[in-house]
């Protein structure tokens, strides 16, 4: 519903006027709030915002050239599980990109975790 809304809302076109609609972007946006959602049950808001939450959709393409060098040079994994190298990960603390999602999801996590552990509790 949410990808009709904003279609409805922003991207009907006109007799008079055209607007563009950027069919890849909008379909990257559906599908990372429809895993949130069903995983989480509350999407992370890239359709009701029209935009990529906390930069993740662009900081993934980012990372797309470098998943291809280590598909080449497999022994460069060898040197990023180097001990220096291996506190560099994505944090929850990170205020965009991958780590955002992670802090994001934990939130929502969290909560749905607690409960699992209260009603799955012995008595």
């Amino acid at each position: 519903m949410a990808l009709l809304k904003l279609i409805e809302t922003l991207y009907l076109s006109g007799p008079t006027e055209t607007k563009p609609f950027d069919l890849a972007e909008k379909m990257q946006f559906f599908s990372m709030d429809t895993i949130a959602d069903i995983s989480f049950g509350k999407p992370i808001g890239f359709l009701a915002n029209n935009t990529d939450m906390y930069s993740y959709l662009k900081t993934s393409a980012a990372g797309f050239p470098f998943l291809i060098v280590l598909s080449l040079f497999p022994w460069l994994m060898h040197i990023l599980s180097l001990n220096a190298v291996k506190k560099y990960p994505p944090s929850a603390k990170d205020s965009f990109g991958m780590g955002r999602i992670m802090g994001s999801a934990s939130l929502l996590y969290l909560p749905l975790l607690n409960f699992a552990a209260i009603t799955n509790a012995p008595h």
